[in-house]
């Protein structure tokens, strides 16, 4: 079966969020110095959720709206452009912040590629495996969320990031390339 549709995480993938919560928290200095394989920021940094999200959630929908994009967003954007159609599929922070800044990010960022004001293909859901099916594809960087997909009835990529298990990854966009196409001709 051929691919049909890809979805691509936002957080991670497209726009980093790391590097700037780690700042917000005077802590940027652990960027280089991350435990390989290690997700959970906050226990990392010694806080509590609740702890670790106030800076941000204070920021309202800034904190998200100016995340810079990753360097490799636009190869990667290019890359699935001629695989398939694709949807930006992203799970919020619970504060509804988070949603507006998500929102004006991706119209900033993935509007103008659509030639558009405003950026119509997203999903906003912590439940990513619903959209699961054959033929439909999810790139992100939680190993979680990919295997939920996977199990789901989806193919997912694990995007390479210091925090998953693709930390040792070199060359992440070239990574996430080849296992697309590699999902594509077996498809």
């Amino acid at each position: 079966m051929p691919i049909e549709h890809i979805f691509l995480d936002l957080d991670g993938v497209l726009a980093d969020f790391f590097h700037p919560a780690l700042a917000r928290h005077g802590r940027a200095d652990l960027a280089t110095a991350w435990p390989r394989g290690v997700r959970d920021m906050a226990e990392t940094m010694g806080l509590t959720w609740e702890a670790f999200w106030a800076p941000l959630v204070a920021e309202g929908p800034a904190f998200w709206a100016d995340l810079p994009p990753l360097p490799w967003m636009e190869g990667l954007l290019a890359a699935v452009d001629d695989l398939a159609p694709w949807t930006v599929l992203t799970r919020p922070h619970p504060e509804p912040a988070c949603v507006a800044g998500k929102l004006a990010w991706m119209n900033r960022h993935l509007a103008p590629r659509k030639r558009g004001r405003h950026f119509e293909d997203f999903v906003l859901t912590r439940s990513k495996r619903l959209l699961a099916a054959p033929g439909r594809v999810l790139v992100d960087d939680s190993a979680g969320m990919v295997a939920s997909f996977r199990n789901a009835g989806g193919e997912a990529v694990l995007f390479p990031q210091v925090w998953n298990a693709g930390h040792e990854v070199g060359d992440p966009l070239a990574h996430v390339v080849e296992a697309l196409a590699a999902l594509a001709a077996t498809s």
